[in-house]
């Protein structure tokens, strides 16, 4: 009988092994066992040994600085969106940081400028610090986006937006029409109002 290959056929009826093909370097599926189980433990030992250089003090490795970071500043929010990956709750959360807290955040993230920061939740605009925070944010000269669902943008709110010059302003639909996009927020008329706070930013000049 021939050999069997290693995915259990003959090797006569797999054909003249071609030198690209798996067989020709692998004569046996033992080969092929022995040469996967050591890659693997080359690859764990490289790992390990490149994390056990990062923690070094003083190490002069220094992987890739982020770039982009996404910062959920609050649970709270004002609406029950069936996909949130978020536990929304109608008020802040006691986890949430506070304003001392957060301007540390962003005063670590500043040693890693310029990098681009996108201010979420929950529903951002029901912290009162928000724009605080954002403008704390520019002072050390990070990209600051705010994404909202929208619905508390009024004509005030708009304008504080405006004055702090977000880089950008994301504010997010689920549909193009009001029943697709109140049946995943969870509140009739969140469509109406979000498309009302985007008329609002664009009066303001706000992209």
């Amino acid at each position: 009988k021939g050999r069997e290959a290693f995915i259990g056929r003959k090797e006569s009826e797999l054909g003249k092994p071609e030198k690209s093909d798996v067989r020709h370097v692998f004569a046996r599926p033992s080969q092929l066992i022995a040469f996967f189980l050591v890659s693997s433990i080359v690859l764990l030992l490289d790992s390990q040994l490149l994390l056990f250089v990062c923690m070094i003090p003083g190490s002069n490795h220094d992987p890739s600085p982020p770039r982009l970071i996404y910062w959920e500043l609050t649970t709270g929010c004002n609406l029950r969106c069936t996909q949130c990956a978020t536990d929304s709750a109608d008020l802040l959360t006691p986890g949430d940081l506070n304003y001392a807290e957060s301007c540390c955040v962003i005063d670590q993230l500043a040693e890693y400028a310029p990098l681009s920061l996108v201010l979420s939740g929950g529903e951002p605009l029901r912290r009162r610090d928000l724009f605080a925070l954002a403008q704390h944010a520019r002072n050390h000269h990070i990209d600051v986006t705010l994404v909202t669902n929208g619905t508390l943008i009024d004509e005030p709110m708009a304008a504080r937006i405006q004055a702090v010059a977000f880089d950008r302003v994301a504010v997010t639909l689920d549909g193009a029409d009001a029943a697709t996009h109140d049946g995943f927020r969870g509140q009739p008329g969140a469509f109406r109002a979000a498309t009302h706070g985007l008329r609002l930013l664009h009066q303001c000049g706000v992209t």
